[in-house]
């Protein structure tokens, strides 16, 4: 077997940075359509008015598009309180303390134990601080987070597209299911291929990396770092997302700190895998 591939297959008993086959069962879902309180604080504040519902086809997924004004302050630190935001950070402090360069340095040190040596350059650039910026979560990103815990748990994956107007206003898509990546969406796509278009830019793409304390194994993820490599994960997704839309950035949060990164990220991320590609005896990148 392929030593890369092998080392590949070796690491379902891990967690990639962002994504996972479940272990051991969760809590249940709710069916969809099946009512759930919403509780008071962020999520409410995020669906009182202004949010639209979208068809996303078969399954458990769910979609939705909100308007935000420009004069907002959704995009400032989130120091505010909320009872479900609350108790989530309490469940993870009670397991692990959330500083985000030991969780980095926890799962680099298990990566290195596996034999991923291709993957540790980039946990290195995040912790010394070549590769985008870490930073508190703000405050729209603790909304839809807390938004998507309530719809499906903690143990499972959204994205979301943040787009401006010329007037500042933010355009905001979520997308998320119960899985450990956020469902196919290409309604959702669509929507946004069609706003770029229209005139407006696709500030960030957001989504989070949870943490994964069912997981049998001793990585339980929960860290602000992009996923695989130029022809598969986050890292896939950015660089075509770039080139094709114009993506100003990306967000990768925990629910305490988020990753932010900007083109001359993109471009770094572009020109390691190009070389761990050579490397590798494949010269086609799919993005």
């Amino acid at each position: 077997m392929n030593t890369h591939w092998g080392r590949m297959i070796l690491g379902l008993i891990l967690t990639a940075p962002h994504t996972l086959l479940p272990l051991v069962p969760r809590e249940p879902v709710p069916a969809v359509g099946e009512a759930r309180p919403v509780p008071a604080g962020l999520a409410e504040t995020f669906l009182s008015e202004g949010v639209r519902e979208l068809e996303v086809g078969e399954g458990q997924g769910r979609a939705l598009v909100k308007e935000l004004p420009a004069e907002g302050d959704w995009l400032s630190p989130f120091t505010g309180t909320d009872a479900a935001y609350e108790s989530f950070s309490r469940s993870v402090r009670e397991r692990v303390d959330p500083e985000p360069y030991a969780l980095l340095r926890r799962q680099r040190a298990i990566y290195e134990r596996a034999g991923f040596s291709e993957e540790l350059p980039k946990f290195d650039d995040v912790i010394e601080g070549r590769l985008g910026r870490i930073r508190p979560i703000n405050r729209l990103e603790a909304a839809v987070l807390m938004l998507h815990q309530q719809r499906f748990g903690r143990e499972s994956e959204f994205e979301a597209f943040i787009l401006r107007n010329a007037q500042g206003r933010l355009r905001v898509y979520y997308n998320g299911g119960p899985e450990l990546s956020p469902p196919s969406a290409p309604a959702v796509r669509k929507r946004v291929e069609a706003d770029a278009a229209a005139g407006w830019r696709l500030a960030f793409h957001l989504h989070n990396h949870p943490f994964l304390f069912s997981n049998p194994a001793e990585d339980f993820a929960g860290t602000t770092i992009p996923s695989g490599g130029a022809s598969f994960g986050d890292v896939s997704t950015y660089l075509r997302d770039a080139k094709n839309l114009g993506l100003g950035g990306a967000l990768i949060t925990n629910g305490f700190h988020t990753l932010e990164l900007g083109p001359s990220d993109f471009d770094r991320l572009a020109s390691s895998w190009k070389k761990d590609l050579a490397l590798l005896g494949q010269s086609q990148v799919f993005w």
